[in-house]
């Protein structure tokens, strides 16, 4: 029940009987949380929450685990805080929370996603590749140690003697050990030629084992497999596609590091050279979802300028000596967006109500900066029926 410093001026859950419904009044992000999580209880149906910023998304995310108190399964997938042209990796912690944002939804839909708009128009890899990436070991299970080893590496894993922090793995003789992504504490894994005898955890301090577990799940820490092969090969198909001479350098440098599997700064943002990402967010979705957006004039301006901003910089990279591929094989194109979009039903949390948004669907205003021309994602006409929340101060 929605406590009452957000008192509802119509039912909440009459929304969802509209194609396009709309909602006003509520003022903090505290309380925009608070009305999802009441659709959440009030549907079965799926929600995916569409936000601006990754700070946004986090600060939603942990106000819904807040007003669900752990009733609920949220999912967040933020988006790369570089991009395919900047020559920098993302942070690991942002490939390890999409990984495992999409390999959750490639296993199953959740109550709750959230994600960025940029998340939602970047390309993915295909939804049966990355519930790949996720394995379950049980005790007697067939274990062959030089498969898993690679497997390991291949999502992401690194080498290291002794394991003391996610994200690492080791191997001595018939005992392997590893700490999976999310994970507590580290698992061992101890072997009867390729049988697993026994696994449990133990203290990363001091290496002893705590408890005897009877399986593991080891989640991937980046969205695709990358080997060292697969990282030779680059080298090889970077001259193919860029054999001018303005290219060689740009290649060289890279193509050092790769020749050798070796990872290099922004190697992330190449493996469409070898394998193309021609799926996308709407790939991974039941055909129930309602989608969520959250000030959807914000939105478009949002997307609409990384858009244009990506064709610049893809522009400026090829004057500048350096290889990149175009947008279009990172980005869905805008014509594609606008009609995925349009087969879901969706609530649309417009600040400043339905008939403000229809002076904005002007752009006169606020797309005055931006030289592309917007997409129209969340057309103000299309809203079928509005409601207003009337809300105050969050209780202390």
């Amino acid at each position: 029940m929605i406590p009452r410093f957000i008192e509802k001026s119509a039912d909440l859950s009459r929304v969802f009987n509209y194609r396009v419904a709309s909602i006003s009044g509520t003022n903090s992000l505290s309380a925009t949380a608070l009305a999802i999580a009441e659709f959440s209880r009030i549907t079965p149906r799926p929600l995916v929450v569409i936000v601006d910023t990754n700070k946004v998304l986090d600060q939603l995310e942990n106000d819904l685990n807040h007003w669900l108190n752990g009733s609920g399964q949220v999912v967040s997938l933020p988006h790369f805080e570089t991009d395919p042209y900047s020559a920098a990796s993302p942070h690991p912690d942002t490939l390890k929370r999409r990984a495992s944002g999409l390999w959750q939804l490639s296993m199953d839909q959740p109550e709750i996603l959230i994600l960025t708009i940029e998340s939602l128009c970047f390309k993915t890899p295909k939804p049966e590749a990355v519930s790949g990436l996720g394995r379950r070991f049980r005790l007697k299970d067939t274990l062959q140690i030089k498969e898993f080893l690679n497997f390991a590496e291949s999502v992401g894993y690194r080498l290291s003697e002794p394991v003391t922090q996610p994200g690492e793995f080791s191997q001595r003789g018939a005992i392997i050990d590893i700490w999976s992504a999310g994970s507590d504490l580290p698992f061992r894994i101890e072997l009867f030629d390729d049988e697993i005898e026994s696994i449990r955890t133990f203290d990363p301090q001091s290496q002893i084992s705590v408890s005897r577990i009877e399986d593991v799940l080891i989640l991937p820490l980046r969205e695709f497999s990358v080997t060292a092969d697969d990282l030779k090969l680059w080298a090889e198909l970077a001259r193919e596609k860029f054999p001018e001479a303005e290219f060689a350098a740009s290649i060289r440098d890279k193509a050092r590091f790769a020749a050798e599997g070796a990872e290099f700064s922004g190697w992330e943002f190449i493996v469409p050279f070898w394998h193309p990402q021609n799926w996308n967010i709407f790939d991974y979705l039941t055909s129930n979802v309602h989608i969520i957006a959250l000030d959807p004039v914000g939105l478009e301006f949002s997307i609409t300028e990384k858009y244009a901003e990506l064709e610049r910089r893809h522009s400026r990279s090829l004057e500048n000596g350096q290889i990149a591929l175009a947008p279009d094989h990172y980005l869905l194109e805008p014509e594609k967006l606008q009609k995925y979009l349009t087969n879901f039903p969706r609530i649309e949390f417009r600040p400043l109500g339905k008939s403000a948004s229809l002076v904005n669907d002007d752009f006169s205003s606020d797309f005055a900066g931006v030289a592309s021309k917007p997409f129209f994602l969340f057309p103000a006409a299309a809203i079928e029926h509005e409601i207003e929340l009337r809300s105050g101060p969050l209780p202390k």
